[in-house]
């Protein structure tokens, strides 16, 4: 049997007296336990909360080694290049517009990466969405903030690539290879 009583201040105080309260209706009513509906609310969602928590833990860790592999490409495919912008600065190419250059070529490959990358999470989104509760399957804050992640790793990455191949010594980049 379940009793559920309303009380305004502490109920842990109010203990002692409900048990007297219950042994004068029946005393052989055994009272095992009492607590606050605080407590079951906070029980009963203990486990999805655990979950969720545990999701938000791994999709930081997934995000974080997303941006880390994204830096590593993107500063690989710029470093390929150190030979060449030796050469283009040997030859009187501006620092600036080489800097633009290889930032744009490098985040042409990140913007189709993103269109195909929301294409494919709009078609498994659609696989789960079963299993969302609460969000659509496509939610605009999810997607949007998965593409600020991504273009803001991109364009750092691909500045600070720029940057450190346009300030090569340009003898040095010459004798590279």
């Amino acid at each position: 049997m379940f009793f559920a009583i309303r009380v305004s201040g502490n109920a842990t105080g109010l203990i002692p007296s409900l048990r007297e309260a219950m042994r004068s209706v029946d005393s052989r009513l055994v009272v095992d336990e009492f607590t606050t509906m605080e407590r079951l609310v906070s029980a009963s969602v203990a486990q999805p909360r655990f979950n969720v928590l545990l999701l938000a833990v791994f999709s930081v860790v997934a995000v974080f080694l997303a941006a880390v592999g994204l830096y590593g490409v993107v500063s690989h495919s710029v470093s390929k290049r150190t030979r060449e912008m030796g050469i283009r600065l040997a030859l009187g190419a501006d620092r600036a517009a080489l800097l633009r250059l290889v930032i744009g070529e490098g985040l042409q490959l990140v913007f189709v990466g993103i269109v195909v990358g929301i294409l494919a999470a709009v078609a498994f989104t659609r696989l789960v969405s079963s299993l969302l509760y609460g969000i659509s399957s496509t939610d605009p804050i999810a997607f949007t903030t998965a593409i600020v992640v991504v273009a803001a790793v991109a364009i750092f990455a691909a500045y600070m690539s720029a940057r450190r191949a346009t300030r090569v010594d340009r003898v040095q980049s010459l004798r590279f290879q």
